[in-house]
Formats: structure tokens, C-alpha cells, sequence
């Protein structure tokens, strides 16, 4: 096929090349519709090769984001069934995505010129805020914008995933700091203002110890591990449903916006975690665990859990965006049962069995058995809670890409 790329491609001859391959297609099979867009981006990709590179190069991107936006729209009518074999054919809404990106173009245009303005007339740097995140925007979008290493390639290798990984972590951040000063911190300190206020519960009505466990660090077990899946859970639901422009990057799916966002608050509540027990510790109100590795082998597979929960809520949020307004009242349904602010052990006998059909109701068991010798869990099945986060994790997995045709950049 011959494409014959101009400075800024009209709408209709992106649609048009597009659709008549797709249509001399022998077969019209989702593969071979999948080999006519990688041909047609790595057309342009080699097209691309003479132009200059900057910080951000918006006319190159600009071309990028019409191509990858046509094929979206396209391959969105073809599953849904609209034959796009009639002269009349155009799909709803490209006119006004163009419209956005032609914004979207001309914005960066100007801040780049500004930019190198400051820097020819030698103009101090605005130190602002607002500035400096302005600023790791760019170069996180930089980083993300991986085309011109991969000229002569096929295939997305293993280190661009891992450097977009990384880029998508950094602007995560930035956009925290970008908030307030102090929003980054407040991110630290507000899981232990949470777990301040839980603990406070037990003291309040006199109770010390719970089966052979100090009362704070039974209270930073589990409502911290909890208050972190369930920022996970959301967090992630929420990216995949309403936060997709960064799909317009070739080297950003919808599972990499979803992990940076579940590795993010990973970070941030572990950190938290182990602040909170080791500044408790130094005045002898919690404990240090027993089985450190066990203990963290357990949170990360309750982290798992919070993943794989986070994708699937997001999933259906694209077929039905009212869906996560219930979501919240699932989350607190299973709370209710995850052993975060009890253990089945001290519930009778006969009601055990409702506590314990939940997986996480056995990670956390698990997990402060191994942090307390003193706490065996009695009720808890490893063998459950891994087979149960495995399955939900595969099943995750297939739900995001059965659902990522679905998923249009925004």
C-alpha cells in the first residue's frame, strides 16, 4: 500500500486508505485488520524519519494521534456491526476528535516556541509550580514518544515497555505534586491518619490485645492493607474507564495505565506501612513481624487481588459508566468480609463459614499469622487464597483484552 503523507493529513484521506484495504481484504478477520493498521503506522513511522525531534515534536505526534484516532473509530464501527462498504460511510465524532488534536497541536506549538524564546534571550526560569510540572509533562511525554528509537522495528521490545512504564510512574507523581506542595506528602501521612483514627476504636473500649495481638499493629495490618486495595481498586477503574488519552502512545496500553496506577499506591502505602510500625516500635506500641518475606509475599498477593478487581470494575464501566457508582457498595460488601477488622476466630463456630468464603478474609489471616507466632490461624487455606487471587488475576487479564476494542482514547 502507498500513502502519500502530507504535512496535515486531511481527515477523509486517512478514512479512505483505511477502509480500502480493509475492504480488498480476502478475509475481514480482526488479525488481518490488526496487519493493515501496523502496516499503515509503520508507514508512517518510516515517513517520519527526516523529521526533526525536540523536546516534543507536535507535528509528528499530531499525525500519529489522527492515524491511531481513525483507526479506533473505524474498528469501534466494525464491531458493532456498521458497514462501512457505503459510499456514505463516516464514522460519528472523528470531525470533532480532529478538531481537538488540531487544539491540542497549536497549544504545544506556542509553549514550544515561548519556550525557546526564554532560551535565546537568556530569561530566568519560572521555578512556579505549575511551571515545573508543565515541565515533566513534557518530558514525560518525551519518554512515552519511544517512535523515533524504533524506526527500523517491528515490535515494541521488552525496555520500551519498561521505560513507558516508568515515564507513566513519573508523571503520576507529577501530577500529585502539581495538586499542591504538600500533596505528595499528605499522601504519606493520610494512611496514618486513617489507621490512627481505627486504632483509636480499640483503646477506646479498653481492648489491649486481640488473640495474642497488639492492638495497633493488628490495626495497621489490616485496615492499612485494605485502605491500599481499595485505592488500587478504584484508582485503577476509574484510569481505565475515564483516563485513556495516553493510549494514543504506542507503547501505552490500557493494562500499563492500570499497573502504573496499582504499583503507585503499592508504593505509597508500603512506604506508609513500614514508617508507621518502625516509628511505633521506637515507643513500644507495635511489633516487628516474625516472617517479614511471608508477611510481604501476602500483601502483594492481596495487592494481586485489588488489581484484578480494579480491571474487571473498569471493564464493565466501559460497557456501562453507571456501573461504578455500585461499585463502591461492592467494595464495602466485601470489606465486610476480608478480616479487616476481625478474625473468624473470634466469631462462634457456626458463622465462621460467611467470613471465610473470601479470599482476602484468608491473605489477611494468613498474613498476620505470619507477622504474630503467636496468632496461628486456624481457618485460613493458603492453597484457597493463592488458587482464588490466580484466578482472578487470569480472568482479569482476559477481561481487559477482551474488552480493550472497546476502550477509545479520550
Amino acid at each position: 500500500m502507498s500513502l502519500e503523507w502530507q504535512e496535515e493529513p486531511e481527515l477523509p484521506s486517512y478514512l479512505a486508505r483505511l477502509r480500502q484495504a480493509i475492504l480488498n481484504l480476502p478475509e475481514n478477520s480482526t488479525i488481518g485488520r490488526r496487519h493493515i493498521y501496523k502496516a499503515f503506522e509503520q508507514e508512517l513511522l518510516e515517513h517520519q524519519k527526516g523529521l526533526t525531534t525536540s523536546r516534543f515534536d507536535s507535528e509528528r505526534d499530531f499525525e500519529f494521534r489522527m492515524l491511531r484516532q481513525t483507526i479506533r473509530h473505524l474498528e469501534k464501527d466494525i464491531i458493532s456491526g456498521v458497514d462501512i462498504a457505503a459510499p456514505e460511510y463516516f464514522p460519528d465524532g472523528l470531525v470533532d476528535v480532529r478538531r481537538r488534536l488540531l487544539i491540542s497541536r497549536a497549544r504545544r506549538t506556542v509553549t514550544a516556541r515561548n519556550d525557546q524564546g526564554q532560551d535565546l534571550t537568556g530569561a530566568s526560569e519560572d521555578t512556579s509550580p505549575a511551571n515545573s510540572v508543565d515541565s515533566g509533562l513534557w518530558q514525560m511525554l518525551a519518554c512515552l514518544d519511544t517512535r523515533n528509537e524504533q524506526k527500523n522495528r517491528k515490535h515494541h521490545r521488552p525496555v520500551d515497555s519498561l521505560r513507558a512504564l516508568r515515564a507513566l510512574l513519573i508523571y503520576q507523581f507529577q501530577l500529585i505534586a502539581g495538586e499542591s506542595r504538600v500533596a505528595i506528602v499528605w499522601m504519606l501521612v493520610q494512611p496514618a491518619v486513617l489507621l490512627a483514627l481505627i486504632s483509636m476504636m480499640y483503646f477506646v473500649i479498653g481492648t489491649n490485645r486481640v488473640l495474642n495481638m497488639d492492638v495497633p499493629t493488628f490495626a495497621l495490618l489490616g485496615a492499612g492493607t485494605w485502605i491500599m486495595c481499595r485505592q488500587v481498586i478504584f484508582r485503577i477503574s476509574t484510569q481505565i474507564a475515564h483516563h485513556r488519552f495516553l493510549i494514543n502512545f504506542p507503547t501505552v496500553s490500557p493494562l500499563m495505565q492500570g499497573l502504573t496506577q496499582g504499583i503507585l499506591y503499592l508504593l505509597i502505602y508500603t512506604v506508609s506501612l513500614i514508617v508507621l510500625i518502625a516509628a511505633g516500635r521506637s515507643v513500644d506500641m507495635t511489633s516487628l513481624p516474625d516472617h517479614p518475606l511471608m508477611v510481604g509475599a501476602y500483601g502483594i498477593g492481596m495487592w494481586f487481588f485489588a488489581v484484578s478487581l480494579g480491571f474487571i470494575f473498569g471493564g464493565i464501566a466501559i460497557f456501562w459508566p453507571y456501573f461504578l457508582r455500585f461499585a463502591t457498595v461492592l467494595e464495602r460488601a466485601i470489606q465486610l468480609f476480608s478480616s479487616v477488622a476481625f478474625v473468624s476466630e473470634q466469631l462462634p463456630e457456626e458463622y465462621r463459614g460467611w467470613l471465610t468464603w473470601s479470599p482476602t478474609s484468608h491473605g489477611l489471616q494468613l498474613m498476620r499469622s505470619f507477622y504474630f507466632d503467636s496468632y496461628p490461624s486456624v481457618d485460613a487455606s493458603a492453597s484457597y487464597f493463592w488458587t482464588a487471587i490466580l484466578f482472578l488475576t487470569c480472568g482479569a487479564f482476559l477481561f481487559e483484552r477482551l474488552v480493550r476494542p472497546y476502550m477509545q482514547p479520550i
